[in-house]
């Protein structure tokens, strides 16, 4: 009775904020303090802002307000200005899990741990919503919850799933990936909410990957902090990056058509067939690729020297065949020159004979050349 929760949302006009400035006159019956709580301040309109500025100018010393928004940026100025500001970050899953075991076992309610963790990570911080989600499944589930029964009831993606997926693109399995595929796309499983939460496993992935203290910034359930650790560093950076590109591309064209299971069946395909070299592999690979072009290089050299070798052996043949011709004109020119220089040579012996004795000597002409001529005409 004496905390007051008012939902701004539907109570916004300027008559519901006028009737509050009546009550908050009145002293609180057991509290020291009365308590307002204002949620979804922010949906107030503006005449409505103006009205409980009053108020808040010249505040009762037993009344507390307590604005709650998720968008602060929409609250006037002056309203700003006249509060406290404190800003709330979404509760660790390990702490609404464990909030959760309180409940349900005051409640005795039976429900697996698997269960709790996967209730812990889809409110995303947010106990109340964790402690309407077990009211709901402590409502219409069996005896003992179960992580099916989430599923079935939320419509998310079972955590141990998404592991098994990433297990399988790292090990670039293509059947597991194919069989994985199917039993997604055949079941009621949301393709949407799976490609979702995958990409928030990614970013988890991401963070541990490059950052020294990564749970300070992801929100991680211990239970599952040994795996991702596990995982991130059986990833490189550059898969994890392809992937999450991939995936994002994949969530803008999924739609909820046909065409959607064809599109994730090809984003997984190319997700289990990329490949990162690093760089040994690529510089290994290179040099294979330089020692092939070399390779290369010297066959179309040799095949360039036969081509010519081939060419200048007929033009050579052309030559000496024209060299002959000519040296054979060449040598029946000289033979006759030496022809006539030896008749002349026999003519000017003729005429230097003389007689003596009464007898003319005459000398002989043989083949045996100039040499035997000059000897004969010597005994002469």
């Amino acid at each position: 009775m004496d905390v007051v929760e008012i939902d701004a949302a539907s109570n916004r006009g300027i008559n519901e904020i006028r009737e509050l400035r009546e009550k908050v006159k009145y002293l609180p019956n057991i509290l020291r303090k009365k308590v307002y709580i204002i949620d979804e301040v922010h949906m107030l309109t503006t005449e409505a802002f103006n009205a409980l500025l009053k108020v808040l100018e010249e505040p009762p010393e037993h009344v507390i307000f307590i604005m709650a928004t998720t968008e602060p940026n929409k609250v006037i100025p002056t309203i700003m200005s006249r509060c406290q500001r404190f800003d709330f970050f979404p509760i660790p899953m390990d702490k609404i899990k464990e909030r959760l075991q309180k409940i349900a076992k005051s409640e005795k309610i039976t429900i697996s741990d698997s269960a709790m963790s996967l209730i812990s990570k889809y409110v995303d911080g947010s106990l109340r919503d964790a402690d309407g989600i077990l009211e709901q499944l402590a409502a219409f589930g069996e005896d003992k919850i179960e992580v099916a029964d989430v599923i079935s009831l939320l419509g998310v993606t079972d955590l141990e799933m998404l592991f098994e997926f990433t297990d399988i693109l790292i090990e670039k399995n293509l059947v597991r990936g194919l069989l994985l595929v199917n039993k997604i796309t055949g079941s009621n499983q949301n393709l949407k909410v799976f490609v979702s939460e995958f990409l928030d496993h990614l970013y988890d992935l991401y963070v541990i990957k490059n950052y020294n203290n990564p749970f300070e910034i992801v929100n991680i359930s211990e239970d599952y902090k040994d795996k991702c650790l596990g995982q991130a560093k059986r990833l490189q950076k550059e898969e994890i990056e392809f992937y999450m590109e991939l995936f994002t591309d994949l969530l803008k064209q999924i739609k909820w058509g046909e065409g959607s299971k064809v599109f994730f069946k090809s984003a997984v395909v190319r997700a289990i067939n990329f490949i990162v070299l690093d760089e040994k592999e690529i510089g290994k690979k290179t040099r294979l690729m330089e020692t092939q072009i070399e390779s290369l290089r010297k066959e179309i050299d040799k095949i360039n020297s036969i081509q010519e070798g081939y060419k200048n052996s007929h033009n050579h043949k052309a030559d000496v065949d024209t060299s002959v011709y000519e040296n054979e004109e060449d040598d029946f020119d000289i033979i006759n020159i030496n022809e006539i220089d030896k008749r002349v040579s026999e003519v000017e012996i003729q005429s230097r004979h003389t007689v003596s004795g009464g007898k003319a000597h005459k000398s002989e002409i043989s083949d045996a050349g100039v040499e035997k001529k000059d000897e004969e005409i010597g005994l002469i």
